[in-house]
């Protein structure tokens, strides 16, 4: 009785490690080729991903600056600027019109409303995220942070117009990672011309854009400024060196998202 005890403890323990050693190697298999194929590729019947439709990530290297204002570790405020340039507004417009299946005739019409709106105004869409108690709005008359344009001259131009917005998908597209729920957005427009009509400034840039606190300034800068950093040129050359190659591009897709 005993050695038939003996032999069923036997079998149930080899059946155990069996098992256990099975599990082991099926998980060991799962994790040393999970990152051979992409799961969405096994079966497309399944996961159907739609067809691709090409993004313009040359916008947000041009147009996007951000920046982060610090108080020792104490973020005071984050800001992302998109500047409503032409290359920006045509690119809208193309994604626009792509999008929502219209014609020929109505892009070349919302193209020219688009541009004709730089020649009276240069105009940033802002995505704002203001820490504070009181006055955090952009567009309260005594917002913590106050916003002017700075031309190649030193001749500073303070806006006509700042409100809240909805921002559409082809926008928010532009912003990509950037646009979050805790930022609120805002449109905000320069006058190109004084008031006796003369310019003092040119909506192909340079110029900065200048936001201040009480105690703090911080810049952003577009155009040909030479202070504009050479970073933002670099990775905007890697992107389109990727985009010419399917290789790289295929290995470097998912960072490059989300350097956009």
């Amino acid at each position: 009785m005993y050695e038939a005890r003996a032999i069923d403890k036997e079998r149930v323990m080899k059946s155990i490690v069996s098992r256990m050693t099975a599990y082991v190697l099926l998980i060991t298999v799962l994790f040393c080729t999970s990152g051979c194929i992409n799961y969405t590729q096994v079966s497309q019947a399944e996961f159907p991903q739609g067809e691709e439709q090409e993004l313009r990530p040359e916008i947000a290297f041009h147009n996007i600056r951000s920046v982060r204002v610090y108080d020792e570790f104490m973020t005071l405020g984050i800001f992302d600027a998109l500047w409503l340039s032409d290359e920006t507004r045509t690119a809208f417009v193309d994604l626009f019109t792509r999008k929502r299946g219209r014609d020929e005739r109505f892009h070349d019409s919302l193209l020219r409303r688009e541009l004709d709106e730089n020649s009276h105004h240069v105009s940033f869409f802002l995505l704002a995220d203001v820490r504070g108690e009181e006055h955090t709005e952009l567009d309260d008359v005594d917002a913590i942070w106050s916003m002017y344009l700075e031309a190649p001259s030193g001749e500073k131009v303070v806006p006509v117009s700042i409100k809240k917005i909805d921002v559409s998908p082809e926008m928010q597209s532009f912003f990509s990672f950037r646009f979050t729920r805790y930022k609120t957005p805002y449109e905000v427009k320069f006058p190109i011309k004084n008031i006796v009509g003369n310019h003092y400034l040119d909506n192909s840039g340079p110029f900065k854009l200048v936001l201040a606190s009480v105690d703090r300034r911080i810049e952003m800068l577009w155009g040909d400024h030479p202070e504009v950093a050479d970073d933002v040129k670099k990775k905007y050359v890697r992107v389109r060196k990727q985009k010419d190659d399917p290789a790289e591009a295929a290995k470097r897709k998912d960072e490059d998202f989300y350097w956009l």
